[in-house]
This record gives structure tokens, C-alpha cells and sequence, in this order.
């Protein structure tokens, strides 16, 4: 190493040979251990040493500081992260189907004539109001259906005509109601519950045949 050299660990006598040749009293030379290769090698040791230690806290600030981005992260609110998050609500299906069983505008009064046990004419516009707003607060098929079963019931008919066998016999009689203010059930005929609410025949029919199907279990909506 040159004398211009500005290294802190650097010392002229760390030049000297590493082994010397000394002569014995026997006359036979002999190896002996230079000291100052020795503190070469500690200094060196030393060089090593600090410079691992400066690698180590490099590290621990670059560690430090990951730790504090981790820290500062935060979570991004709901629908507002970059990946949008399905609704089925808002789908075009589920919209139509809340469309189905929504309210479509006032109901009728009712035309029926019908006297003695299936007097319709003492039904009020009062009476119709709270009923149809009943069928319509849940826009969901099941729970109408659930209210369409509550208001009907079928029996066995009590009498059938003799026939030749070109007609099909009727197997089910059905009686529907409505409630009223007095908290009464008043029958009425199947025309005038089918206008009341504003549906059609064929979904009360369909009700009572998926009931029956099912052994009398309430509607499940799919």
C-alpha cells in the first residue's frame, strides 16, 4: 500500500513479511510468527465489522420505513375500491321482478252482484284500500302468495253431478275472503278477489295446485 494512502487502518508496518528466519543455537534457522501480520488481520476484521454494521442499519431504515407505509395504509370504503363489487339489486332481472309484483295503480271496485253468503255489495272502498295495500307491501312472489293462501280456502265438494265421463269433475271447491274493518272475514266470489287485487285466475289457480303439490307448504320464494 502507497504512503498516499488515507486509510484509518493503515499502518507501514503491517508490510512486513508475515514469517521471519531466525537462527537458532543449534544453527538451524527457524520460522517465527510476525506480530504485525496479526494486527493486519484484526484491523481487517475490523473494517469488515463496521462495514456490516452500516449494511445492517441501511437495512433497518429501509425497514423502518415499510413499516410505517404499512401503517399509513388505509382501507378503501365500501364501492370505492377499484374492483366494483356486484349488486344484485340493481340487476336488470331483479328489477323487473320488483317491477311484477309492485303496485299498479288503485284497485277497482267491485262489480259483483252476488247476495246471501257471498255478499260483495257490503264490501267498502275502505276495506278494499287496506286490503290491497296489505298484498302489495311486500314486493316479493312468496309473501304474496303466503296472503293469497291466508284469504282462500278449499274443501271437498259436498255434491257432484252424475256425468258420462267427457268432463272432468271438479275435485276442489274454493271460498275467498277479505277482511274487514270490524276485523271479519266476509266471503266473496272469485271474480271479485281476483279484481280487488289485480291479478288473474290463473296465478290464484297456481297457488292452490304448487300448495297441494307440496303438501300444504308455504310458498318459497326462488
Amino acid at each position: 500500500m502507497s504512503e498516499d494512502t488515507e486509510d484509518p487502518y493503515y499502518n507501514d508496518s503491517d508490510n512486513d513479511p508475515v514469517y521471519q528466519q531466525e537462527s537458532s543455537s543449534t544453527g538451524s534457522s527457524v520460522l517465527t510468527f510476525n506480530e504485525p501480520r496479526t494486527k493486519r488481520r484484526r484491523i481487517e476484521k475490523l473494517k469488515l465489522q463496521d462495514l456490516l454494521k452500516k449494511h445492517a442499519n441501511l437495512y433497518n431504515k429501509k425497514d423502518s420505513r415499510n413499516n410505517m407505509e404499512r401503517t399509513n395504509v388505509k382501507e378503501s370504503p365500501l364501492l370505492n375500491g377499484r374492483k366494483k363489487l356486484p349488486n344484485p339489486s340493481n340487476w336488470k332481472r331483479a328489477k323487473q321482478k320488483i317491477l311484477r309484483y309492485s303496485l299498479k295503480g288503485l284497485p277497482d271496485a267491485p262489480s259483483c252482484d252476488h247476495r246471501g253468503k257471498k255478499n260483495c255489495s257490503l264490501l267498502k272502498m275502505q276495506d278494499i284500500n287496506r286490503f290491497y295495500s296489505a298484498f302489495y307491501s311486500e314486493k316479493t312472489k312468496a309473501s304474496q302468495d303466503a296472503l293469497i293462501l291466508k284469504y282462500f280456502t278449499a274443501e271437498q265438494p259436498k255434491r257432484t253431478r252424475p256425468g258420462d265421463g267427457s268432463r272432468h269433475t271438479k275435485g276442489v271447491t274454493c271460498q275467498y275472503c277479505i277482511e274487514t274493518t270490524a276485523e271479519n272475514r266476509l266471503e266473496i266470489s272469485r271474480n271479485t278477489f281476483i279484481n280487488v287485487l289485480g291479478i288473474t285466475k290463473h296465478r290464484v289457480e297456481g297457488v292452490l295446485t304448487r300448495f297441494k303439490k307440496d303438501v300444504c307448504h308455504i310458498p318459497v320464494e326462488t
